[in-house]
């Protein structure tokens, strides 16, 4: 989504300041507006979201996406990817702005379509950015906590409930410091762990 989104806001369409602006919203707004709006759409009596899933007869009337396991789930996925893709957008975007045109003419003049353009010219230049955006996005997706506890607070039944929701929850919930520690200390093992053997990855195939 978040390729898309520079490809699209790196194009001089009419409109497009108006389009970037509204792209940006999700990752200016404070993180609680954010999720005081899902659960608006999201809630059984009035949420917009939950009004077309009881009319297509997906839930029961009354009853929103929150309750149920898998409705719940998808419901912090989607959130988690709207408020992280404008960051992979602006980051897209500045690696577009710093490709050379010049390659995109001398790719032109050698006959080369916009899908080859794209290929051959475009995602080159967008490799460097796409191992530090991956490696984040891991990062940010492993320890994201705030939206998903304001939106479903881990429920229903524990579903949405992820390690630094676990984490807290046994040190502010039952007041277990040391365990809540000893998951954290396991937590960022884990993820060191991940990024080692991923930049161990990219060193070997960057000697081949």
């Amino acid at each position: 989504m978040g390729l898309l989104a520079a490809l699209c806001v790196n194009s001089d369409l009419p409109g497009m300041k108006i389009i970037r602006t509204v792209l940006l919203l999700p990752y200016v707004v404070p993180v609680i507006a954010l999720a005081l709006f899902w659960r608006w759409m999201l809630d059984g009596s009035f949420g917009i979201v939950s009004s077309v899933l009881q009319s297509m007869g997906l839930l029961a009337p009354n009853q929103s996406p929150l309750a149920t396991p898998a409705g719940s789930m998808v419901s912090v996925v989607l959130a988690n990817i709207w408020r992280g893709f404008p960051f992979v957008m602006i980051s897209y975007w500045a690696a577009l702005q710093s490709i050379p045109q010049d390659q995109y003419e001398a790719a032109a003049v050698d006959g080369g379509s916009t899908w080859q353009q794209f290929l051959y010219v475009t995602l080159p230049h967008l490799a460097d950015v796409t191992k530090v955006l991956f490696l984040l996005r891991l990062i940010w997706t492993v320890t994201f906590f705030d939206i998903i506890w304001l939106i479903s607070r881990g429920g229903p039944a524990g579903t949405t409930e992820h390690w630094p929701i676990w984490i807290y929850q046994e040190s502010m919930g039952f007041f277990r410091f040391g365990y809540g520690s000893a998951l954290a200390v396991m937590l960022g093992l884990i993820l060191l762990a991940v990024i080692s053997v991923y930049l161990l990855v990219l060193k070997l195939a960057s000697r081949r």
